[in-house]
């Protein structure tokens, strides 16, 4: 194998796929069903301006990532991909004094975003430009597409990478061992754990997110507000999400689920009375500064890993940096140096 990527989440998938459209020889390597973590826990929200504080190398690979998508769902087909908007909710006077001053940097920065009137809130602020992914979708035909690609694919847990002098060699698994001149770590909250990534304990760590569903008619665009979201999928209307240190624990509480209730009735007051007709929940890989870490550990290691609430959204540009880097013609921005967390010397 030329690259061996460790872990199947959406990151690692398009990555793996783009670098076997490269002519790449690539072997992705999974403990579980690829996609299934985080990955399918996810809401699938194209937000590069939703969450966004200035404009930055984070919004800069947002807002690139954001306009790769129809490009992405023209090539994989039906992956519910939808240009429906963002509607942000003030119910208080500190939520609208935030959403003026969000509203005022990104027209400044030539960005889309109007001041608009809600019946329920005291403004609103409206962002023509982000959508929707069905993220469970994007997985199916991310994994329909790696396998038509050539892409190997082994359902076995990554332990160590394996080094001889300063050359990687491969990665070593809990059966086999995979021969490799490149390996991309890209296990989502569990990347720290692979011996030899030199990605410090502490970088990068589990956020527990629970949602919840209801079999009725979706909003029209996403909204956000009182904590929490709203988004449009089909038939059904996904609440979102938690944002909690429980290790590595996915399991729903009744205390989260109740949260996502009360976020379901203050953005759409039909749903106060509604029973959610499911709810999940996945673990987000978090970093010590809210930002990704993309770049190279030592030669031939790519870290890709970190992205928090933004996996989905950020899955294309971080796979054509990924390319980058393994081919050495680009690097990521100085802010997302995996490097970033060593110790100093």
């Amino acid at each position: 194998m030329d690259v061996a990527v460790v872990g199947g989440g959406v990151i690692g998938l398009l990555s793996a796929l783009r670098l076997a459209q490269r002519g790449r020889q690539v072997c992705l390597v999974e403990r579980g069903e690829p996609g299934a973590e985080a990955t399918w826990a996810a809401a699938g929200i194209l937000g590069a301006q939703s969450e966004a504080h200035a404009r930055d190398p984070m919004l800069d690979l947002c807002l690139r990532s954001r306009s790769m998508y129809p490009a992405l769902a023209d090539e994989l087909g039906d992956v519910g991909f939808l240009p429906c908007g963002a509607l942000h909710l003030a119910f208080s006077e500190s939520e609208e004094a935030t959403l003026r001053a969000q509203q005022a940097w990104q027209v400044a920065a030539g960005l889309r975003a109007e001041l608009v009137p809600h019946a329920e809130a005291r403004v609103a602020l409206w962002l023509p430009d982000e959508g929707v992914v069905d993220n469970r979708k994007l997985a199916q035909s991310l994994r329909a597409a790696v396998t038509r690609a050539g892409v190997r694919m082994l359902r076995v847990r990554a332990m160590r990478l394996r080094f001889r002098r300063d050359a990687l060699e491969g990665v070593e698994t809990g059966r086999d061992f995979v021969p490799a001149s490149t390996a991309v770590i890209a296990a989502g909250a569990w990347s720290a754990g692979i011996d030899g990534a030199d990605i410090p304990a502490h970088a990068v760590m589990p956020v527990r997110g629970q949602m919840i569903a209801y079999a009725v008619p979706p909003p029209a665009s996403v909204l956000f507000g009182a904590g929490g979201y709203a988004v449009p999928r089909q038939d059904r209307t996904l609440i979102g999400a938690t944002v909690e240190d429980a290790g590595f624990d996915r399991r729903t509480t009744a205390e989260g689920l109740a949260q996502m209730r009360s976020v379901a009735a203050r953005l759409l007051p039909a749903l106060a009375n509604a029973q959610p007709a499911d709810h999940w929940a996945g673990l987000r890989p978090g970093s010590c500064d809210g930002l990704p870490l993309l770049g190279c550990t030592r030669p031939g290691v790519v870290v890709a890993t970190g992205h928090f609430r933004n996996g989905i959204l950020l899955a294309p540009a971080t796979a054509e940096l990924v390319v980058q880097l393994v081919e050495g013609t680009g690097s990521a921005p100085a802010a997302f140096d995996p490097r970033r967390f060593r110790p100093p010397t």
